[in-house]
């Protein structure tokens, strides 16, 4: 969905979010105000949350045990 928003300018970051939301919208036609504002604030996140992902240790229990 194209490169990582810049927001080193005053407004940047409204017109990245404009420009991302009207992106995601055109992916998923039908989707609601709520999914459409949560895929474009994944998508502006995506930078993080990949290097957070790709972290050997990570700060998430992967299983639960039971009782």
């Amino acid at each position: 969905l194209g490169d990582p928003p810049s927001t080193s300018t005053p407004g940047s970051l409204r017109r990245e979010w404009d420009r991302t939301s009207a992106r995601v919208a055109a992916a998923v036609p039908g989707a609601g105000a709520a999914s459409l504002a949560y895929l474009t604030a994944c998508v502006l996140r995506r930078t993080d949350v990949d290097r957070i992902a790709d972290r050997k240790d990570t700060d998430v229990v992967l299983e639960v045990p039971a009782g």
